[in-house]
């Protein structure tokens, strides 16, 4: 089920599920299975019930799951807290 879809800087489509996050690649063609990518526990995130996303003016993404935040940096994403300014995500 797809709970979020996020857009960023780059083009790259980010879908919150829950079987993990998935990031779809624009600049590469649709039928070819490199477009998709699942990021899930095994890659670092704290669940892989991600319920919302949010990318802030400096292009991170944030994940909303059902066990905490997290900030995620295309690797591994460590817990993160949120940022205490909330106004600029």
């Amino acid at each position: 089920m797809i709970r979020d879809i996020v857009e960023d800087k780059s083009g790259n489509i980010w879908l919150a599920t829950n079987g993990g996050l998935y990031r779809y690649n624009a600049q590469a063609p649709l039928h070819l299975p490199e477009s998709y990518t699942n990021y899930t526990t095994n890659d670092g995130i704290i669940s892989n019930q991600i319920w919302c996303l949010t990318i802030d003016t400096s292009d991170n993404l944030w994940i909303g799951t059902e066990t905490g935040v997290c900030k995620f940096d295309g690797n591994r994403s460590p817990h993160s807290p949120c940022p205490k300014d909330r106004k600029r995500i």
